[in-house]
């Protein structure tokens, strides 16, 4: 189901941006270097994916060691936290998870569009509905997410701490992990995509670590510059729509 049916909103020229040159700056605001920036294909975009996997699969067995520095820094100890707060953490976990569900379930019935040849005032209203629909459906979209997380909050109540904890601490790494799942998968395209010469072929990286190594300054700016070519999701589903 879409989030909205106007199909004027698409900027068809992001199909084209391939790979440009960018400015990296020093922090004194001075140009530092120039890098050339392309995006991946699907070579190296699995073979991110495959490094992304890894890092976190290594993240996941440091925080399940109750032992390991990332355990003690990223994940609570029960004795310092509330149940109420476990309940209250829970939940804002599962309102991510119930908006994909709303999203897959939740409908709102479209309408005909009017044949060529109706009213003026056909058309008007057609147009009205067309205007109205993304409010309609996330209406529809916070009732269904209000109704089960009510449900699920007098469930979690209803168990004791302990159990409770145990989920969370789930949660809690599943979180982490995609985060860095998500954070090193865009690293690694970064690195892959970034090369000495305007023709693409001279890696400025010879392996991730050397970029890994760069100051946060140059590193973000490298990263959002490869980011800055990359076609959303929606994007990409309605330049498709279009193009079709």
């Amino acid at each position: 189901m879409p989030t909205s049916i106007d199909r004027n909103d698409v900027d068809i020229s992001k199909l084209f941006s391939w790979g440009a040159k960018f400015p990296i700056y020093g922090e004194n605001k001075e140009v530092k270097l120039e890098v050339n920036i392309r995006l991946v294909g699907d070579a190296d975009l699995n073979r991110a994916r495959v490094f992304a996997l890894r890092k976190s699969a290594e993240l996941r067995k440091k925080l399940k060691n109750p032992e390991s520095d990332e355990n003690l820094a990223f994940l609570p100890d029960i004795d310092f936290i509330e149940k109420e707060e476990i309940t209250k953490t829970l939940l804002l976990f599962l309102t991510r998870d119930y908006s994909t569900e709303a999203l897959k379930n939740v409908k709102v019935t479209l309408k005909k569009e009017p044949d060529s040849d109706a009213s003026l005032e056909e058309q008007e209203e057609y147009q009205q509905f067309v205007d109205s629909y993304p409010e309609l459906r996330n209406i529809e979209i916070r009732k269904y997410l209000e109704e089960k997380l009510k449900d699920k909050e007098e469930e979690l109540n209803s168990r004791d701490k302990e159990d409770l904890f145990k989920e969370l601490i789930r949660y809690l790494i599943d979180s982490l992990c995609e985060n860095e799942m998500m954070l090193k998968f865009k690293e690694m395209c970064t690195v892959l995509g970034t090369f000495i010469d305007n023709e693409f072929k001279q890696p400025l990286f010879k392996d991730f670590d050397e970029f890994d190594n760069l100051s946060k300054v140059i590193k973000d700016q490298i990263i959002e510059s490869y980011l800055s070519l990359e076609i959303g999701g929606e994007d990409l589903k309605k330049l498709l729509e279009v193009t079709q």
